[in-house]
Order: C-alpha cells, then sequence, then structure tokens
C-alpha cells in the first residue's frame, strides 16, 4: 500500500515537473484571450492600473488615462523596461517611477513597450498580442 502511495506521488511529481514550463510558454498555451477589455470608467478611476501577467509574468502592463475626455487618453504600456527594471507607481501621488533609479514615467508611457487601445461603447480593448501578430504578418 506504502509503496503504491510513493508510486502515485512521483507521477504527480513528474506530471507537474513536465506541464508547468508549458503552461508558462506562451507559444504552447491557449489560456486568456488575445484581446483584454475592461470598463473604461475603471480605468479612469483607478488610473494608473497595474495589470499582472499570469501566464508568464514578463507581461504586466500599465493601463492609464491621461485628460478629461471619457472616450479618448488611454494608453497601455509595459510595465517592465527593457533594460528590466520595474515601473513602480507612488500611490501617494499616483505618478509612476521606474524602480532602479526612481526616474519619472510619463502616464502614457512614453519610451516604454506600447499595446494598442481601442475604446468602443465604454469599454476598452487592449491587444496583448498586437506585437506579436506583427512581426508573424512581416
Amino acid at each position: 500500500m506504502l509503496a503504491g502511495s510513493v508510486v502515485v506521488a512521483l507521477m504527480v511529481i513528474a506530471a507537474a515537473v513536465t506541464l508547468i514550463p508549458s503552461f508558462r510558454d506562451r507559444d504552447n498555451n491557449n489560456l486568456g484571450a488575445d484581446v483584454y477589455e475592461i470598463q473604461a470608467s475603471t480605468v479612469r478611476a483607478n488610473s494608473p492600473l497595474l495589470l499582472n501577467d499570469l501566464v508568464g509574468g514578463d507581461r504586466a502592463i500599465w493601463v492609464t488615462h491621461v485628460g478629461d475626455d471619457e472616450t479618448a487618453g488611454y494608453h497601455a504600456f509595459a510595465a517592465i523596461a527593457p533594460d528590466g527594471c520595474a515601473v513602480e507607481v507612488d500611490r501617494a501621488t499616483l505618478e509612476l517611477q521606474q524602480a532602479c533609479d526612481g526616474a519619472p514615467v510619463r502616464l502614457d508611457g512614453a519610451g516604454l513597450p506600447q499595446y494598442d487601445v481601442a475604446y468602443a461603447d465604454g469599454l476598452l480593448q487592449i491587444d496583448l498580442n498586437f506585437a506579436g501578430r506583427s512581426e508573424d504578418a512581416s
């Protein structure tokens, strides 16, 4: 009985070790949609809003709203700069800054990788895989 339990436990561990890396590989999974939808009012009320990447951990994004127009001024950009430095928010001032050196980051994410944002009927659609499809098309 004990030997059977040990064999089953080893099989579960082996399966987990085999499967976990494939879940983190974007090319081999279908977790989530290519386009993330969120209420524009949620972004306006909570900007800047951090959306963590649950698949690979390397594609967290900031979603922001700049200006007074409820139908425009939305931005989505990488929460990690190309140099590997995270972008963080000072919750007291709601200003973004580089975690490595405290350098300010504009609310439009200028200089950081951007994601397409479309507004329609109070809903934002953020295209999370636009860059990948653009490269595939060329």
